[in-house]
């Protein structure tokens, strides 16, 4: 779908088999990526750090990777002072 809609705009796409997820990763806007290893590595197997680095490099830009052993258990960043 996203491609479908890139090309009805005119808007060029970037085509990748590396698996990420959004939970597992965090950008600050100035190349710099925060990754959770365990994450990365169970959902691209047989890909390497250096490997998965250089995806990210490619496709998003990324010149310095933070990589993580797990992530977080909760996430207080993303929330209102309600709570939510």
């Amino acid at each position: 779908m996203d491609r479908e809609i890139a090309a009805r705009l005119g808007l060029p796409t970037v085509a990748s088999k590396l698996v990420s997820e959004g939970g597992a990763r965090q950008v600050n806007g100035r190349e710099t990526l925060l990754l959770v290893e365990a994450m990365e590595l169970a959902r691209n197997p047989g890909s390497s750090r250096e490997e998965i680095e250089r995806e990210h490099a490619r496709v998003d830009g990324a010149t310095k990777v933070i990589w993580l052993k797990q992530g977080p258990v909760e996430e207080g960043w993303g929330r209102l002072g309600d709570g939510r």
